[in-house]
């Protein structure tokens, strides 16, 4: 069974029960961490109310709350990324512990019968192919690979006929393991060694690792100044270890419930026993947000997990940065006389002449032009994007497309769409237009334009 952090709820109870009684290999990432059932009561006035009303627990007694069913064989994805950013993925801290006002977790009295097993919890970190050496990136699928390895085998012990009594979890691990254990040891290893020489960062595990480590995470002062939309915030902060022990595979996150903001990692590697070290994050901010203040949550964390000394609120303050102004405008020229002209006949040729201005306060610059084609198979648009370094306040700047009508044209005006992307907008600025043609034919369903773009 593959699970991942976008797995929950239901599919949690059922790997968890599939887990517990040694029914299914559970490989991938631990899961969303849903352990509790909601219901909906209906109010007077088209209201209701949302309530938390139980929990759930595995047939072993074991609450997924914040936790979420931790993997039998626990796979991190790796990318190679040119900076020390989310390189394990966005989806790492996807987890319901990072909620606010979450439920804690709880432990459910039981008997625990013998058949019952824990899951190993040893994490591999896996960068694109390390498993596979002769895979093909594109369809690089680690879980699914090892998932596979396992299958085969089994197979090649015994056949396509599984004898009775070998059907368990457990009996499928001890065949596949040493395989499975060399192949993911080797990959993990590679990996490591890749983050130590790219990034500097000693992501080895061969100290004490533990839950709930006393790590105390400060920020400097000036983080508390506020930032510039479309700028990037920077932060400088110390990390302190309260333990007696070196403290491995530290992270620092940040996130936001706030629409938009995408949960930044940033890996810090081993901390020494009573030790301490200090970095700096950058972090842009969208140019679109709006001013006003951003609730983020910064933390410490072990394996996605947070040290719950160093988590705090944060109130980031948003200032609105003045923006351009763009508007544009399209006119169809002839294509020999370079004059503008009445209409696109059928197979003629001519050019659109894109006209951009900026009558905001401030420069546009960085901009990417895009002429989209409406028409469908009426006309067809060569070249049809352009980069413009910057537009100054008041200032247009031009540039032309080559558009040649085909064999039939079916409508008196052709569609076409712009869109201008600039770091200097808060959104792209888009717009549609229609120049003059000159039908000659009659519009089926077949043949249009709805259909055909």
């Amino acid at each position: 069974m593959l699970i991942d952090g976008d797995s929950a709820s239901a599919s949690e109870i059922v790997a968890g029960a599939l887990q517990d009684h040694g029914r299914a290999v559970v490989i991938g990432q631990p899961s969303f961490g849903k352990g509790s059932v909601q219901t909906i009561f209906e109010l007077p006035g088209e209201r209701a109310l949302k309530l938390t009303i139980a929990r759930y627990y595995t047939p072993m007694g074991r609450s997924i709350q914040n936790v979420g069913i931790i993997p039998d064989i626990w796979l991190q994805p790796v990318s190679k990324g040119d900076s020390n950013e989310n390189l394990f993925g966005p989806f790492r801290y996807k987890n319901e512990r990072f909620l606010r006002n979450h439920l804690t977790v709880e432990e459910h009295p039981t008997d625990k019968p013998d058949s019952f097993r824990q899951p190993i919890t040893k994490a591999y970190y896996l960068t694109e192919n390390s498993l596979d050496q002769d895979s093909d990136s594109k369809k690089h699928d680690p879980e699914l690979d090892l998932a596979l390895k396992i299958f085969e085998k089994v197979r090649k012990t015994y056949g396509n006929q599984i004898p009775d009594g070998t059907g368990r979890a457990s009996h499928w691990l001890g065949l596949a393991g040493p395989t499975i254990k060399a192949t993911a040891d080797a990959a993990d290893r590679s990996s490591i060694q890749w983050l130590k020489e790219k990034h500097k960062i000693d992501w080895q595990a061969n100290g004490a690792s533990k839950f709930d480590p006393r790590l105390d995470l400060t920020l400097d002062e000036s983080t508390a100044q506020g930032v510039e939309s479309g700028s990037d915030w920077t932060f400088r902060w110390k990390l302190k270890n309260h333990e007696d022990v070196d403290l491995n595979r530290i992270s620092i996150f940040v996130r936001s419930e706030s629409p938009g903001f995408e949960t930044k990692e940033f890996l810090v590697g081993q901390v020494k026993a009573r030790g301490q070290t200090q970095g700096e994050i950058r972090i842009p901010i969208p140019s679109h947000w709006e001013e006003g203040p951003l609730q983020l949550r910064i933390g410490a964390a072990i394996e996605a997990w947070p040290a719950p000394e160093s988590v705090a609120d944060f109130l980031l303050q948003i200032r609105a940065r003045p923006v351009a102004d763009l508007t544009a405008d399209v006119q169809l020229m002839d294509d020999v006389a370079g004059q503008i002209s009445g209409a696109l006949e059928c197979k003629e040729s001519g050019q659109v002449k894109v006209v951009v201005t900026n009558k905001g306060q401030v420069a546009a610059k960085s901009l990417r032009v895009h002429l989209v084609n409406l028409a469908g198979s009426q006309v067809l648009l060569e070249e049809a994007e352009a980069e413009i370094e910057s537009i100054d306040p008041g200032q247009s700047k031009t540039f032309e497309v080559k558009i040649s009508a085909g064999k039939t044209v079916y409508t008196s005006e052709i569609g076409l769409g712009l869109m201008v992307e600039s770091s200097s907008l808060k959104m792209p600025y888009r717009h549609r237009f229609a120049i003059r043609s000159v039908p000659n034919g009659t519009l089926s369903a077949k043949d249009s334009p709805i259909f055909s773009h």
